[in-house]
């Protein structure tokens, strides 16, 4: 039932509401409910098209690392594992007609068609699709539910650790004058070191994906 509530609140708070302050809002009530509400609210928020940027910097503000970094790898890959089975059933037209609105879509399903998990990795390291649409247009292609989560959760987990990271220096600063934060030069120095290894992960995959992509729909436009 607490599922429940939860997820006819989040809904109809959507709608009704201005969606950033209603995230904020509930982004508190979570934290005095503890992870596993944060992970279920996650995974619906997701399945509704809210960004993901703002629930991982949530899971940051809320948790901190390395915390933050399980309990939203954990929503993400629930969100996306259910995403991809609703996609693949029920929702299956509706994500037929989102997919061929646009040329991108049909490239990257083609793509993961062809080459499976090796393109599933590289749309979750990138940063050039929607990942709460992909994740319905995963479930459209042949690749087994177990290896699309295998490749979700190593393409997830950098960007994953960027926005918590962020999401935690927020919760640090929103802190400071209430409460000692205390971080060795070491700590800061390896958080920095991940964050820009991280976007340079990043960037290069982003150009890979475009590429790859760009020579998929060339090779569709010409019939072969």
């Amino acid at each position: 039932m607490l599922f429940i509530g939860i997820a006819a609140a989040l809904i109809l708070s959507l709608f009704v509401f201005d969606r950033q302050a209603v995230i904020e809002a509930l982004f508190y009530q979570v934290e005095e409910m503890g992870p596993w509400v944060f992970i279920v609210f996650y995974t619906f928020a997701t399945l509704l098209f809210v960004p993901v940027v703002l629930l991982a910097m949530g899971a940051g503000l809320l948790f901190g690392v390395p915390w933050g970094i399980v309990y939203g790898l954990t929503g993400a890959l629930t969100s996306a594992a259910t995403s991809f089975l609703i996609g693949r059933s029920f929702a299956r037209d509706w994500v037929a007609q989102k997919i061929h609105q646009s040329s991108r879509f049909e490239a990257a399903t083609a793509s993961v068609a062809r080459d499976g998990w090796k393109i599933v990795l590289l749309i979750r390291l990138s940063t050039i699709f929607p990942c709460a649409l992909m994740n319905y247009a995963f479930g459209m292609t042949p690749i087994p539910l177990k290896e699309y989560i295998l490749a979700s959760f190593f393409g997830m987990l950098p960007i994953m650790s960027i926005y918590v990271y962020i999401g935690s220096i927020v919760g640090d600063i929103a802190k400071i004058g209430s409460v000692r934060i205390s971080k060795t030069p070491m700590e800061w120095a390896f958080y920095a070191l991940l964050l820009l290894s991280t976007i340079a992960i990043t960037i290069y995959a982003t150009r890979i994906a475009r590429t790859t992509f760009a020579k998929t729909t060339v090779k569709k436009g010409a019939g072969e």
